[in-house]
């Protein structure tokens, strides 16, 4: 934790940390994190050090500590918060393995499972002045170590002092709340950064700003707060153990940290996007409610993305003649490559979805959406008359009927058609200029492929014959004319 030397550096006049000669050159992340938390503190503002950053460094305290005294002068609290900011920072007051018989034998110092409380803080506060006033040393937290506490009462006396030195005790706001009320709202001021919010009512588990997830010990008595904050931590994989915390009510939260802004997300059931209010503490979500989806760019940028992620539900996959103008385009690029066609690659097929994602909300308006009209508008007039003319989606046959080609890049075009709707044809047909045959998949009466053939002329001439006898037997009532390139072309 950097915070306590970069202050001092501040005061200084340094702001070139990197540039410091340090024995051990610190982290970037490290630097990082203790300026944005001594902006957070109100100490630094655009890389300077402010006024109350001057008062927090003459004070003998981590930053957070010196921000919560500085806080407590003027919520006239500065006694309670003095000792209370010597407690955080010395040594634990109390030995929670000593704890002895009630005095008296009454109760028994409760057990963790019975403790509950606004803050574990004030608590351990208050039991120390109790114990000064009574000299009854078992609390709730253990044994009071005396040895400790006049550790404790010494720095808070020095801390009282200096504190004195730098605030105008005639500026004391009195607000009027209770003293633990006023307690627990400087610890604000000196952790903002360690806000959380409990995951479900009564649950031990709970989410930091930061988005670190943190669980309430059983040590602690904060068991009902929903909000609160998390003022000693113990790291451990997974979830932060606290070991202390404090309540901290809605109404208390102000300021700059405190953000309402309106969201746009993509609803992973609803596959739409939707528009949600956000009140923030920091990045810390407290709470949302569903809002009008207003900003109409964000909206498309956001569909978008999810339509990418979700490809599958987004491009319309079985629309044929889409898929066949793509290919069909691809294609003749290849085969005419002086048409300087566009290459229709998925590239290019996202751009064309960005467009389509405009006054949209849904995966699925964006599939039913005008692709193929988006998609030919990205050639030229003659290059769509070219793909028209040149990869033809149909070709009639001498039956009179128009059958669809099947296109795919890098392979020859397909007619699946019946042998008898192409009697009279003399040879393949082709397509790109008479550059590329097609390929005929000759079919039978029952629309099984029995001839695959690019060389009508050679077909008719040394493989109809065997084709003819075998179906002649199968299907006599259809037309099995000896000379087929002479014989009258039929649908049936």
């Amino acid at each position: 934790d950097l915070a306590g030397a970069m202050l001092e550096l501040y005061a200084w006049g340094e702001t070139d940390f990197m540039g410091l000669p340090w024995l051990e050159l610190p982290r970037d992340d490290s630097i990082e994190s203790a300026k944005r938390l001594l902006e957070r503190l109100g100490a630094v503002h655009e890389n300077q050090i402010t006024p109350m950053g001057r008062s927090m460094v003459q004070l003998p305290l981590h930053p957070r500590l010196s921000r919560i005294v500085l806080e407590a002068a003027h919520e006239g609290c500065l006694d309670q918060a003095c000792l209370l900011a010597a407690m955080l920072s010395e040594r634990d007051p109390f030995d929670r393995h000593d704890r002895k018989p009630h005095p008296g034998g009454g109760r028994p110092i409760p057990t963790t499972s019975s403790l509950r409380w606004n803050s574990d803080c004030i608590e351990r506060l208050f039991a120390l002045e109790s114990f000064k006033q009574t000299g009854r040393d078992q609390t709730p937290f253990g044994t009071v170590k005396r040895g400790s506490l006049r550790a404790i009462e010494q720095s808070a006396r020095q801390i009282h002092q200096m504190c004195q030195a730098l605030v105008d005790q005639s500026q004391t706001i009195s607000t009027g709340a209770p003293l633990s009320e006023r307690l627990e709202r400087i610890l604000l001021c000196g952790y903002p950064d360690r806000l959380a919010k409990r995951r479900q009512r009564g649950k031990s588990q709970a989410l930091m700003v930061g988005g670190k997830g943190v669980s309430v010990g059983p040590q602690s008595g904060v068991t009902e707060p929903e909000l609160f904050l998390c003022i000693d931590i113990e790291q451990k994989p997974g979830d932060a153990l606290v070991r202390q915390a404090s309540r901290i009510d809605m109404d208390w939260l102000e300021g700059d940290n405190l953000l309402e802004r309106d969201e746009l997300f993509f609803h992973p059931t609803q596959k739409q996007v939707v528009a949600r209010r956000r009140l923030q503490w920091i990045d810390l979500v407290l709470t949302e409610t569903p809002t009008q989806v207003n900003d109409e760019a964000e909206s498309q940028r956001v569909l978008w993305a999810a339509v990418k992620s979700h490809w599958e539900q987004s491009f319309p996959k079985d629309d044929v003649p889409l898929l066949q103008w793509v290919e069909r385009v691809n294609s003749l690029r290849q085969w005419i490559p002086e048409l300087e066609l566009p290459e229709i690659n998925i590239e290019a097929l996202h751009e064309t979805a960005f467009e389509l994602c405009r006054g949209k909300r849904s995966l699925a308006e964006v599939r039913t959406a005008p692709w193929l009209s988006w998609l030919t508008g990205r050639l030229t007039p003659d290059q769509t008359r070219a793909v028209e003319r040149e990869a033809p989606e149909r070709i009639q046959v001498p039956s009179g009927s128009w059958i669809r080609v099947d296109y795919a890049a890098g392979k020859p075009p397909v007619l699946a058609v019946k042998i008898q709707e192409i009697f009279s044809w003399k040879s393949t047909p082709r397509v790109a200029a008479g550059r590329v045959p097609i390929l005929l998949h000759l079919l039978a009466p029952n629309m099984r492929p029995q001839q695959v053939t690019d060389d009508l002329e050679s077909f008719w001439k040394h493989g109809y014959a065997e084709v003819k006898k075998e179906l002649k037997r199968r299907y006599p009532k259809h037309s099995w004319p000896d000379d087929p390139v002479n014989a009258q072309p039929g649908r049936k």
